[in-house]
């Protein structure tokens, strides 16, 4: 194919898309209005990171936020050379 280059690392949407498809009939999300954990149908989806499998990683929200970021940041820095 032209045009196609093989990555060193996985971009950070196939890493979200492979832990939703590993996720549980459990759902947690973290409300940014709130700052607390909860679960669906609380708050409206545009005010919420999630879902999440369990209470412990939607707490954990703002950090892999951040994680995932950092990680995007650093794919765009790879993908500019």
């Amino acid at each position: 194919m032209v045009g196609c280059t093989t990555m060193s690392t996985p971009s950070p949407l196939s890493t979200m898309r492979a832990r939703l498809d590993t996720m549980t009939d459990e759902m947690w999300f973290y409300c940014l209005n709130h700052h607390e954990v909860e679960p669906p149908g609380r708050c409206p989806p545009e005010d919420r990171l999630g879902p999440y499998p369990d209470r412990e990683t939607a707490a954990r929200a703002l950090e892999i936020a951040r994680e995932r970021t950092e990680a995007a940041d650093r794919y765009d820095e790879e993908w500019d050379g």
